[in-house]
This record gives structure tokens, C-alpha cells and sequence, in this order.
């Protein structure tokens, strides 16, 4: 494929803007100067602005513009008496940048608020609540096609002495740092999330137990070393387990909770699966 999805609605965006743009402009020549439609040309300029982005916006913007004067030199002389008619132009043009630039900084603003309801600010992971929106999705599918799909629940065990030997600036990198380590050695399908605090869940797609109990002793590895390496007193206690069809998103998550809660509660750094 020569062009990805996204950039074919690029495409289609700013061509649909150029065709409105050249269909203003020639209702322009047809109704004469007495009706003023410049403003109409913020519709398709907006649409591009939002959904293509500022540079293309721009370039919409300086093309209108010049089907604009185009016309009016060619069919109107409006432009024979002066620089009015030019410095109103330019005028016009600077509006449409205005606007562009408020368009592109508001939509930056609703992305950045939108990523922070759905990430954890701290680890780069989803937060609970996107887990949750995440997961009932992933079910659904595998519900429906019948694929496997699995979940790890881990919890650090005595994470709360860090915090109160070495401080909760230790505390916190050591949390980014676990939390990395999980996104490197998982697939980008798969699905990280701090579920609060010092609790992690792993969802895997597609993934039978057998070989999710090969990514948590992947994870077990290079989480220990990290462990070793920084000379932190922690291990820390998961539950494992598949999913079956009589389950629906929390009980899936919930009994991967109590399994956790076994392993903790039969000595800690252990894995209970079921």
C-alpha cells in the first residue's frame, strides 16, 4: 500500500477543502462583489485546520486566497484602483492564518487532555480506567473470533519501605523503570497498565496460559536483575490466568486480583495461576 489510512483521509480532507474553496470562488465570480462570502472560506480552511492539520490549513488558506485574486483581476479589476483592494487581500490572508493557529492550539489542547485521561502521568502507562475501556473491547473480540486471552496481575511486595528508606523520589523511578521493562518486553498488542499505586495488570491478546506464563517468567527475569541491580529489598506477587466465556470484564480482572492476593498471602514473590 502506497499510503496508510490516515494519509488517504489526509488527502481526501484537503481535496474536499479545495474543491469547496474553488466552488466559493466561482460562486463569488457568478453573484459579483456585492455579496461579501469571504468568510465562507473559514469552513473547508477549519475542516483541514482540525482534521489534516496547520501546515496543510496553510496551504488551503494561501491557495483560496489566490483563486480569489485570480478571479478578480482577471474578471473584475477589482485590484486596478490601489492597494486597497491588495492590502485586503493580505488582511484577509493573515485572518486565515489567525485562525488556523487557534484551530491547531485548541486541538493540541483537547489531544494533551484526552492523553491524560487515559495515561498514567507518572509511568506512561494506561490508568485504570482506560485498562477497563481497553479490556472490554479485547473480550468482546475474543469472544467472538474464539481466541485465548490472558492476565497477569502484579503487585509489589513491601514497595512501602522504598518509599520510607529511600524516599518517594526513589520510589517513583523505580516504578518507571518496572513499568518500562513491562512495555520492552511485551508486544505492542498487548496492553500495560498501572491499575493504582504499585499495582500492575498485563493484558494479553491472543495469548494462551502456556504462553503467558512465558512473558511473566520473562518479565520475572529482567524484573529481578533490575531488583538486584538497585539492591531494592522487593519482590513482588502476580496472579495468573485465561479467560473463559462466563466471565465479563471486572470478574476477569477481580479473579486475577485474588490470585495475586494468594501469592502474597502464601509468602509473597510467588505466582498463583489458574
Amino acid at each position: 500500500m502506497l499510503f496508510s489510512k490516515k494519509q488517504l483521509q489526509d488527502i481526501g480532507f484537503f481535496l474536499l477543502g479545495v474543491i469547496v474553496s474553488i466552488s466559493l470562488t466561482i460562486i463569488r465570480y457568478k453573484t459579483g462583489p456585492e455579496f461579501e462570502i469571504a468568510q465562507l472560506y473559514l469552513f473547508p480552511i477549519a475542516m483541514v485546520a482540525w482534521f489534516v492539520g496547520r501546515d496543510a490549513a496553510t496551504v488551503l488558506a494561501t491557495l483560496s486566497m489566490i483563486f480569489w485574486v485570480v478571479f478578480d483581476m482577471f474578471t473584475l479589476q477589482t485590484l486596478s484602483g490601489g492597494l486597497a483592494p491588495a492590502l485586503n487581500e493580505v488582511l484577509r490572508l493573515v485572518t486565515f492564518l489567525m485562525v488556523i493557529l487557534l484551530i491547531d492550539n485548541s486541538k493540541h489542547q483537547i489531544d494533551n487532555l484526552t492523553e491524560l485521561s487515559t495515561v498514567d502521568p507518572l509511568t506512561g502507562l494506561f490508568n485504570r480506567r482506560a485498562f477497563f475501556k481497553r479490556i472490554k473491547l479485547e473480550l468482546e473480540r475474543a469472544k467472538r473470533y474464539h481466541e485465548p486471552i490472558s492476565l497477569i496481575y502484579i503487585d509489589l511486595d513491601n514497595f512501602k519501605t522504598i518509599n520510607d528508606k529511600f524516599g518517594h523520589h526513589t520510589g517513583d523511578r523505580l516504578l518507571k523503570e518496572i513499568s518500562s521493562l513491562m512495555k520492552m518486553n511485551t508486544r505492542q498488542s498487548d496492553i500495560v497498565s498501572r491499575m493504582g499505586g504499585d499495582e500492575f495488570c498485563i493484558l494479553l491478546p491472543e495469548t494462551n496460559l502456556e504462553s503467558a506464563k512465558l512473558v511473566y517468567d520473562k518479565l520475572d527475569k529482567h524484573i529481578s536483575k533490575l531488583i538486584k541491580t538497585n539492591k531494592w529489598n522487593i519482590s513482588f506477587s502476580a496472579g495468573l490466568l485465561d479467560f473463559t466465556e462466563d466471565m465479563d470484564a471486572e470478574s476477569f480482572v477481580n479473579t486475577a486480583d485474588e490470585l495475586m492476593y494468594a501469592a502474597k498471602n502464601s509468602g509473597k514473590d510467588k505466582l498463583v495461576i489458574r
